[in-house]
């Protein structure tokens, strides 16, 4: 593992785009945020922690409840048993759970609305985070038990394949402050906007570790032994793309070969305590690459840790005019590849 700062290092960080003087700078950068609630244990957490960012950043925090109504047939069942209104019933029991944990919230000082929708969690969520233009979406997942991972893919995994804003998954306990944050990198400009994000979003003091994760390469002959790259080569490209992208922030950088790369980067994650995962979830070729057995999802699922999932250069609505020139540019338009010239075109 190698320590690497590029020169021109500053004194201030910036939040979209502005200036921010060091110590200044919220856990993270958002104004406005959506929170999804589902009252469990999880939800409550992540509310915990959209409460704590909006309350820093002297925001807005939308606590969001939807009703999934059941069924007909189950509707039917409720009504003969002298339930005519189910929307309503769940509605008023929604609002009024949702209101209790606002006022836990607001005592706090944070400044929180509630709202209940009815529909399909996710589109109801998206839309609106759609409509309050909000700037970020927290939720929680559900578990860790095989069955709450498949409620996790119903909704969770739904919401980051489709939001263009951040999506911020958090697990059974509130998030506290980031003092150290793992970004996984490949040389996509999917993985550039989440460098990108990190280098000048996160707080200034906070240690960022960036892993490449070279899966085995494996010739067309099955009777031969994987090749594996070389290790100082590896290294100096990263480096040579890294010099271009981190702002003056001191960074980590490791290279680790022939591994799974949603299992190592899970792997380091733990092992290096980190507090946050940034990743993205598509880069710009054109391709809105689904999550469903990606290494995004991995990650998201199986993370025992918040993870933080960053819309591609072409899906998100994030970055400012700063940060989609300094995505453009990734990588250079020629970089050397484990010993092989690439061109981007």
């Amino acid at each position: 593992m190698s320590a690497l700062l590029a020169d021109g290092a500053g004194e201030s960080g910036r939040i979209f785009g502005q200036p921010c003087m060091e110590g200044d700078i919220p856990m993270l950068p958002w104004k406005r945020v959506v929170a999804a609630v589902d009252f469990s244990e999880s939800s409550r957490a992540a509310a915990e922690t959209a409460a704590a960012i909006a309350r820093e950043a002297r925001g807005q925090l939308v606590l969001l409840n939807v009703v999934e109504l059941p069924p007909r047939n189950y509707q039917l069942v409720l009504e003969a048993g002298g339930i005519p209104d189910v929307r309503e019933a769940w509605s008023v029991a929604a609002r009024s759970e949702l209101e209790k944990l606002a006022e836990t919230l607001r005592a706090e000082g944070a400044r929180v609305e509630t709202r209940v929708r009815v529909g399909k969690p996710w589109k109801e969520l998206l839309e609106e985070a759609r409509e309050r233009a909000a700037e970020a979406i927290c939720l929680g997942d559900s578990g860790h038990s095989r069955f709450e991972r498949l409620l996790l893919g119903s909704t969770a995994e739904n919401v980051v394949r489709r939001s263009s804003i951040p999506v911020l998954v958090v697990r059974r306990s509130a998030m506290g402050p980031i003092r150290r944050a793992l970004v996984p990198l490949d040389f996509d400009p999917g993985s550039a906007a989440a460098l990108r994000f990190a280098v000048s979003r996160l707080p200034r003091d906070a240690e960022i570790h960036v892993l490449h994760v070279v899966p085995p390469i494996h010739t067309m002959e099955p009777l031969l032994i994987p090749i594996e790259p070389d290790r100082e080569t590896a290294e100096a490209d990263l480096a040579k793309i890294l010099a271009k992208a981190v702002q003056g922030r001191e960074v980590e950088a490791e290279v680790a070969f022939l591994g799974d790369p949603a299992a190592t980067i899970l792997d380091r994650a733990e092992k290096l305590g980190v507090d946050l995962i940034v990743i993205s979830t598509h880069g710009r070729r054109g391709l809105a690459r689904a999550l469903v057995g990606s290494v995004a999802e991995k990650v998201v699922r199986y993370s025992k840790g918040p993870v933080l999932v960053l819309p591609g250069p072409d899906h998100g609505t994030w970055q400012t005019e700063e940060d989609q020139a300094a995505i453009a540019a990734w990588p250079p338009d020629e970089v050397v590849v484990y010993g092989q010239v690439v061109h981007d075109d």
